[in-house]
């Protein structure tokens, strides 16, 4: 079944709460000289925290502090089958980039999208399959296995794998090759020939350098 596309509904309300709402000027502000430490002052004072702003016309997104965001982030989106990860660009002057292409997707209105089928091996098709196969050789990754297992608090055990990754795209410094949504979709891709099933009960992390699968075993 398709899935609600949060970040759609949420910007599509914002835009009609904008156009409803009187325009008010505010001001850029900096609480120091990197771009990491902007925000965003209103006439009142006030200042915009974990939520998305439409400045002359550009949509940007603040953190839970209101410091300006920049480069890959995501969001976790569920209902009642589940919850999964939408993921957006922001360029290094914070600005929302709906229209990007990376080496394996795109970003579109509704969130980044996979060019191919990405669930496990046992659910792609061949076209698909020979794609990530090839991808998972590019990367690096064809001979990452996991490497140790663990217990957690729920008392089940989990099998981990590390990926190391790159984002060139890290604070719009550079669109082009391999970015963290690139890494994240082929070692996604790793992890499905690993374990064929490819169930749900999958979990991933990010570190300063790599990507940390647990599957459940």
């Amino acid at each position: 079944m398709k899935k609600t596309r949060v970040l759609a509904v949420l910007m599509g309300a914002a835009l009609s709460m904008a156009a409803a709402l009187p325009a008010y000027a505010g001001e850029w502000k900096f609480d120091g000289p990197e771009s990491w430490k902007k925000w965003y002052r209103e006439d009142d004072g006030s200042w915009t925290k974990n939520d998305w702003k439409q400045i002359d016309g550009k949509w940007y997104h603040f953190d839970d502090n209101g410091y300006l965001d920049v480069g890959w982030h995501y969001y976790e989106a569920k209902n009642e089958y589940g919850s999964w990860v939408e993921w957006f660009y922001l360029d290094d002057s914070g600005v929302w980039i709906e229209n990007l292409t990376t080496d394996t997707g795109h970003m579109t209105p509704e969130g980044f999208q996979e060019d191919h089928c990405n669930v496990g091996v046992a659910n792609n098709d061949d076209e698909d399959n020979v794609y990530w196969a090839a991808k998972i050789q590019e990367y690096g990754y064809a001979n990452i296995m996991p490497s140790e297992t663990i217990t957690k608090e729920d008392g089940y055990t989990y099998e981990v794998l590390h990926f190391p990754y790159v984002d060139n795209a890290k604070d719009g410094s550079n669109l082009t090759g391999k970015t963290l949504v690139d890494c994240l979709a082929v070692a996604k891709a790793r992890v499905g020939q690993v374990y064929p099933e490819f169930s749900q009960s999958c979990y991933w992390y990010l570190t300063d350098n790599e990507i940390v699968y647990e599957y459940m075993r």
